[in-house]
């Protein structure tokens, strides 16, 4: 169980105007990480982290001048752009072999396996050790399989 961190208003909201008169931020998170690594911060029993900054200067309604960042960018105020993972390109080699093997009718899941589909990955896995047939898949009951869990076909 976790112990709330006792925190004194009066004492954080002159922190707060301190450190905001005396820089500017770019975001609220830089705010309270610069709040965070003050001696009143690391002063308190257990330091305050930036989280708890956070936390209790949204409990306390205290207001702030420094504006909201934008969703998704870091502390610099910079864009994030590893949120989206660039796809692999598949071994042509591989392609064509799974192309051999594989029926017409599902020649489209080889399509997007081959511009890096994951998900495309795991259903022609699941669709081949199921011998083609969905119903297959969805009553599945190779529960030691590493894909069962993510198996296509699932009634969620």
């Amino acid at each position: 169980m976790r112990i709330k961190q006792e925190i004194n208003r009066g004492e954080l909201e002159k922190v707060v105007q301190e450190i905001e008169a005396s820089n500017t931020f770019t975001n609220r998170s830089a705010l309270f990480k610069a709040i965070s690594e003050t001696d009143w911060a690391k002063g308190h029993k257990k330091p305050l982290t930036s989280s708890v900054v956070m936390l209790r200067i949204n409990e306390f309604n205290i207001p702030l001048k420094t504006p909201k960042g934008k969703k998704g960018a870091g502390l610099d105020g910079a864009r994030r752009t590893g949120a989206t993972r660039e796809r692999k390109k598949a071994n042509p080699t591989v392609i064509a072999e799974l192309r051999r093997a594989t029926p017409k009718s599902r020649h489209r899941l080889v399509d997007k396996i081959e511009t890096g589909s994951i998900a495309a990955a795991v259903k022609l896995m699941c669709i081949q050790c199921s011998n083609y047939q969905n119903e297959e898949i969805k009553n599945c009951t190779v529960i030691t399989c590493a894909l069962h869990s993510i198996r296509p076909y699932q009634n969620r």
